[in-house]
């Protein structure tokens, strides 16, 4: 499983068995997994009276996101409605600490929805539609809560993403541009040397995520620069 889900798009939600292969608890696969992938997003699938709630507090501890209980949630549209709010967990994860709760709740929706639209490897296009907006309006939707524009906030979610693959040295680079969405290298460099200056193999060896992470935070902290950026982004 390790070795399959190291070439599967970021995003993917692996659905396990966190009792296969063990004779009693959870299985010592599951923490070996979490290790290898801590983004990766685990919906546990067992029958209740396989588990006790002390097993249930050890998944969430070895990164089990939410639990389908085959004996009550057993068709496919159960199982797609605890699958879809999934997706975009991980990427969450990689927002810099506290820049959700510094926005007004507008700018959370906004930015939860940007991050499902980088998920499912959507665009500017995508995004508005899924808000029921033109881009334009969606262009005034971001200034108004003081986020980047909305090309270049997915792209901003994107380095974020390729910053977490970077640093998982199995992860080469051309397979960091296909989770991205670019069909070829030159487009993950692009997005990387526009935001941050540098080329996708130097930031692999710079602590990626934390300053991919920093470069957003210095980004959104800056009015100025945001309202420069709306005119430049501006449909």
């Amino acid at each position: 499983m390790r070795e399959r889900y190291g070439r599967a798009p970021f995003g993917t939600v692996l659905v396990v068995d966190p009792y296969l292969g063990s004779v009693r608890g959870i299985s010592p696969e599951l923490r070996a997994f979490h290790a290898r992938y801590p983004y990766a997003a685990l919906l546990a699938a067992f029958w209740q009276r396989q588990g006790e709630t002390r097993d249930v507090l050890r998944m969430m501890a070895e990164g089990v996101l939410d639990f389908l209980f085959l004996d009550e949630e057993n068709t496919e549209a159960a199982i797609r409605r605890r699958l879809e709010p999934l997706r975009s967990r991980p990427i969450r994860a990689l927002l810099p600490e506290g820049i959700a709760d510094s926005l007004s709740g507008t700018g959370q929706g906004l930015l939860n929805k940007a991050i499902e639209t980088v998920a499912a490897g959507g665009s500017v296009t995508d995004f508005a539609a899924a808000l029921a907006l033109s881009p334009r309006n969606l262009n005034r939707r971001t200034h108004a809560v003081r986020l980047p524009p909305p090309k270049e906030l997915l792209r901003w979610i994107r380095v974020l993403l390729a910053a977490a693959l970077l640093e998982d040295e199995a992860h080469t680079i051309h397979d960091v541009s296909v989770a991205c969405g670019y069909a070829d290298d030159r487009g993950l460099q692009r997005l990387i040397h526009g935001l941050l200056g540098m080329t996708p193999s130097a930031l692999q060896g710079m602590g990626a995520t934390g300053l991919a992470r920093e470069a957003f935070r210095a980004r959104l902290a800056s009015p100025s620069r945001l309202r420069s950026i709306h005119r430049e982004y501006a449909p």
